[in-house]
């Protein structure tokens, strides 16, 4: 998974975390696409803060149906 470094206007170095789909997808053993389309994302990268928001809503939305 990568990390990506920015650096913001009061000249603090933030860390902004960024995860690889793919890198996801092989590491917890779940197709790509799978990964995708029940969290609705799109592109390469997610940030951290974007994954855990969708995983979250899709957890929620599981726990609503049953």
């Amino acid at each position: 998974m990568s990390t990506q470094m920015t650096k913001k206007s009061e000249g603090h170095i933030a860390q902004e975390e960024r995860v690889n789909l793919e890198n996801l997808a092989e590491v917890s053993g779940v197709p790509l696409e799978y990964i995708k389309n029940e969290l609705l994302l799109d592109g390469e990268e997610v940030s951290m803060d974007s994954l855990r928001a969708s995983m979250l809503k899709h957890l929620d939305d599981s726990f609503a149906r049953s």
